[in-house]
């Protein structure tokens, strides 16, 4: 069993950077200053409009998953034959907001199919009313953790995401993620800088994140001048 160690007294990159063994802040392009960041839960982010709250699940979503969880299981295991429990998180103290967490602040942004449908989109922006600017987090999971990283500051796109590691998977297979998600670090930021100094790209997303088949995929889509679109899309890695 391969496990990842998670200082909860240090922030996300401090944390990313003891995992990966490199310094983000060398292989990020233009990192943010921090009084312009926001730190929540295992994120970090930069936005505009209105602060993201933390939505924590209520007692009505709660029942409603157990109901649909209670259907599936009595087909499969058999009525009694097994115990359904779940607590609610525990309420912040006095005065105080929980920290939002990634899946609050880019809720239908944290999969690996949203990367890659956004990353084939004509769209420049996932969303009409997208907030986020800047943002590096983890998602921790039952088995995995997965991490994702966007700037979104000017007409060059950039997404870095992908499964940091897999509880039970070996160390060669969590060591080649951790490579593959080094590597394209190091290929959005050499990107990034080649089509911002092009005049001929109106603008450009670089994403590099899984498929529906785990597969880690390079998509460079970009719009010329002239409103064409071009998508090129290459293997990072097989099934990570």
């Amino acid at each position: 069993m391969v496990d990842i160690s998670w200082d909860l007294k240090k922030g996300v990159i401090e944390n990313l950077n003891a995992f990966l063994e490199v310094d983000l802040r060398e292989i990020i392009d233009d990192m943010p200053g921090e009084k312009s960041l926001v730190e929540g839960d295992r994120v970090i982010y930069m936005h505009h409009g209105d602060e993201f709250k933390r939505r924590d699940p209520t007692a009505e979503d709660l029942k409603g998953f157990a109901d649909e969880l209670t259907e599936a299981l009595d087909k499969s295991v058999g009525k009694g034959e097994y115990k359904i429990e779940f607590d609610l998180p525990s309420p912040p103290p006095e005065g105080r907001e929980p920290a939002a967490r990634m899946i609050d602040v880019i809720p239908f942004f944290i999969w690996d199919v949203n990367h890659v449908e956004y990353a084939r989109s004509p769209k420049l922006l996932p969303g009409e009313d997208w907030r986020v600017e800047w943002l590096l987090g983890v998602l921790f999971m039952s088995e995995d953790a997965d991490m994702v990283y966007l700037d979104f500051r000017n007409q060059v796109k950039v997404v870095v995401a992908g499964c940091l590691y897999s509880m039970y998977d070996s160390f060669e297979s969590n060591d080649r993620r951790k490579e593959v998600l080094v590597k394209s670090f190091l290929e959005a930021k050499e990107l990034k800088m080649k089509y911002q100094s092009d005049p001929s790209i109106k603008w450009a997303k670089l994403v590099f994140s899984q498929d529906r088949e785990g597969t880690h995929r390079a998509i460079i889509t970009t719009m010329n001048s002239k409103g064409k679109l071009n998508i090129k899309e290459s293997k990072m890695g097989e099934n990570l």
